[in-house]
């Protein structure tokens, strides 16, 4: 990530800095490039993108990745870029959205990484929390501390499988524990039930930061997941 990406860092700085006194705005964006600013982003192509401010930014971003999902027999490595964010604290959002049916029940767990902070929930549950019902909005979730449940319609802790016949990654390998949306339960978990989960604080420290985890999808009926960070 290219500089100013910082709290104090604003646009005048870089105005003043490449060209005074003449403070062109577009000697600005041309000197992008510039290895004085970055060496690792000199001659950079889309050098409006190099100079943005993020000292005022807060709250949920918009979507920044996700996948709509089909049933499958295993774990598979998920990974997602959040470097633009590098210099910020934050709060990893993933929204659930279940199926039209009770199959549809989706895992997290391995190490669920998040910039420089690492959660295991075979250690526990690691201060997340889940949305008591469904909200499109994620300004009106109620949230809760996720349990070692099969609650409907939440996210939960659990090992081994999900508890409804025909859903759920079984397999113990590469996770033990693992969080999981329960879609059980008709109008609580399904059908197309939003069902949120929140972690706690943490840092994007550095220019290559990511979310990262395993994720497992097994069901007839398993929908759509999308992430978000709440900036904070």
């Amino acid at each position: 990530m290219a500089v100013p990406n910082t709290n104090t860092f604003t646009l005048q700085d870089v105005v003043n800095y490449v060209n005074p006194p003449t403070n062109s705005l577009s000697e600005c964006f041309a000197t992008a490039g510039n290895p004085q600013f970055d060496p690792l982003y000199a001659e950079l192509k889309n050098q409006l993108l190099d100079f943005r401010n993020y000292g005022n930014i807060s709250g949920l971003t918009s979507v920044l990745g996700g996948n709509n999902l089909s049933s499958t027999g295993g774990w598979s490595f998920y990974s997602l870029d959040i470097s633009d964010y590098a210099g910020l604290t934050a709060k990893l959002v993933i929204e659930y959205t279940s199926g039209n049916r009770y199959t549809g029940d989706f895992q997290i767990g391995g190490n669920i990484v998040a910039g420089s902070t690492t959660w295991n929930p075979n250690s526990g549950l690691n201060s997340f929390e889940t949305s008591t019902s469904s909200v499109t909005s994620y300004s009106s979730v109620s949230w809760t501390p996720i349990a070692n449940a099969t609650t409907f319609g939440r996210w939960n802790r659990r090992t081994g499988n999900t508890p409804s016949g025909g859903t759920g990654v079984t397999s113990a390998s590469p996770v033990g524990y693992f969080y999981y949306a329960e879609t059980s339960g008709n109008n609580t978990g399904y059908p197309d039930k939003k069902i949120w989960l929140k972690s706690p604080n943490f840092s994007i420290t550095n220019s290559d930061d990511t979310i990262e985890f395993y994720m497992g999808h097994f069901g007839a009926t398993v929908n759509e997941f999308k992430i978000y960070l709440d900036i904070q």
